[in-house]
Protein backbone atom coordinates (compact mmCIF):
# COMPACT_ATOMS: atom_id res chain seq x y z
CA UNK A 1 0.00 0.00 0.00
CA UNK A 2 2.73 1.96 0.91
CA UNK A 3 4.63 2.30 -2.60
CA UNK A 4 1.32 2.49 -4.44
CA UNK A 5 1.02 5.45 -2.51
CA UNK A 6 4.29 6.47 -3.03
CA UNK A 7 4.08 5.58 -6.64
CA UNK A 8 0.96 8.19 -7.35
CA UNK A 9 3.13 10.93 -5.34
CA UNK A 10 5.88 10.24 -7.72
CA UNK A 11 3.62 10.68 -9.75
CA UNK A 12 1.58 14.28 -8.88
CA UNK A 13 5.30 15.86 -7.02
CA UNK A 14 8.16 17.00 -9.49
CA UNK A 15 11.15 18.89 -8.21
CA UNK A 16 12.60 22.25 -9.01
CA UNK A 17 15.37 20.04 -11.24
CA UNK A 18 12.05 18.40 -13.15
CA UNK A 19 12.76 14.97 -11.85
CA UNK A 20 10.10 13.36 -9.87
CA UNK A 21 10.68 11.88 -6.27
CA UNK A 22 11.65 8.31 -6.27
CA UNK A 23 13.26 8.34 -2.62
CA UNK A 24 10.92 7.09 0.24
CA UNK A 25 12.40 9.44 2.80
CA UNK A 26 11.59 12.82 1.02
CA UNK A 27 8.25 11.88 1.64
CA UNK A 28 8.56 11.03 5.50
CA UNK A 29 11.25 13.39 6.33
CA UNK A 30 9.22 16.49 5.99
CA UNK A 31 6.08 14.74 7.93
CA UNK A 32 9.09 14.05 10.58
CA UNK A 33 10.35 17.29 10.99
CA UNK A 34 6.72 18.89 10.79
CA UNK A 35 6.17 16.38 14.10
CA UNK A 36 9.41 17.60 15.51
CA UNK A 37 7.99 21.24 15.20
CA UNK A 38 4.41 21.10 16.15
CA UNK A 39 4.50 18.22 18.85
CA UNK A 40 6.55 20.40 21.90
CA UNK A 41 4.43 23.27 20.93
CA UNK A 42 0.85 21.66 21.07
CA UNK A 43 2.25 20.31 24.23
CA UNK A 44 2.73 23.41 25.29
CA UNK A 45 0.05 24.92 24.11
CA UNK A 46 -1.95 22.41 25.65
CA UNK A 47 -0.61 22.48 29.44
CA UNK A 48 -1.22 26.76 28.97
CA UNK A 49 -4.40 26.28 28.22
CA UNK A 50 -5.95 23.50 30.59
CA UNK A 51 -3.66 25.02 33.58
CA UNK A 52 -5.97 28.37 32.61
CA UNK A 53 -8.91 27.09 32.32
CA UNK A 54 -8.97 25.26 35.26
CA UNK A 55 -7.83 28.02 37.35
CA UNK A 56 -10.66 30.10 36.06
CA UNK A 57 -12.89 27.06 37.09
CA UNK A 58 -11.76 26.87 40.20
CA UNK A 59 -12.30 30.75 40.52
CA UNK A 60 -15.82 29.93 39.38
CA UNK A 61 -16.13 26.83 41.78
CA UNK A 62 -14.86 29.43 44.42
CA UNK A 63 -17.35 32.24 43.93
CA UNK A 64 -20.75 29.91 43.61
CA UNK A 65 -23.42 31.44 46.35
CA UNK A 66 -25.41 28.26 46.28
CA UNK A 67 -24.87 24.57 46.05
CA UNK A 68 -26.73 23.76 42.71
CA UNK A 69 -23.61 26.46 40.82
CA UNK A 70 -21.48 24.78 43.36
CA UNK A 71 -21.77 20.98 41.52
CA UNK A 72 -22.16 22.11 38.03
CA UNK A 73 -18.53 24.02 38.48
CA UNK A 74 -17.72 20.92 40.22
CA UNK A 75 -18.35 19.06 37.27
CA UNK A 76 -17.12 21.20 34.45
CA UNK A 77 -13.79 21.26 36.65
CA UNK A 78 -13.67 17.38 36.54
CA UNK A 79 -14.12 17.05 33.19
CA UNK A 80 -11.74 19.54 32.17
CA UNK A 81 -9.38 17.32 34.27
CA UNK A 82 -10.18 14.44 32.69
CA UNK A 83 -10.01 15.76 28.85
CA UNK A 84 -6.93 17.71 29.72
CA UNK A 85 -5.03 14.22 30.81
CA UNK A 86 -6.31 12.93 27.65
CA UNK A 87 -5.25 15.59 25.38
CA UNK A 88 -1.49 14.89 26.99
CA UNK A 89 -1.61 11.32 27.26
CA UNK A 90 -2.26 11.87 23.09
CA UNK A 91 -0.24 14.05 22.11
CA UNK A 92 2.86 12.02 24.45
CA UNK A 93 1.81 8.82 22.48
CA UNK A 94 1.86 10.57 19.14
CA UNK A 95 5.59 12.28 20.09
CA UNK A 96 6.56 8.44 21.18
CA UNK A 97 5.60 6.23 18.12
CA UNK A 98 7.03 8.73 15.78
CA UNK A 99 10.18 7.18 15.38
CA UNK A 100 9.05 3.38 15.16
CA UNK A 101 5.91 4.45 12.51
CA UNK A 102 8.77 6.24 10.75
CA UNK A 103 11.58 3.45 10.65
CA UNK A 104 7.96 1.00 9.62
CA UNK A 105 7.63 2.92 6.40
CA UNK A 106 10.59 3.38 5.42
CA UNK A 107 11.31 -0.55 5.79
Amino acid sequence: MYNFCLAIFNLLVITPSGDSIDDGNAVVDPLYNALNIILPAAMGIVLLSGTLYAVALGVQYSRAEDSEKRNAAKKKMVNAIIGFGIALVLIAVLYAIRGPIVKLINS
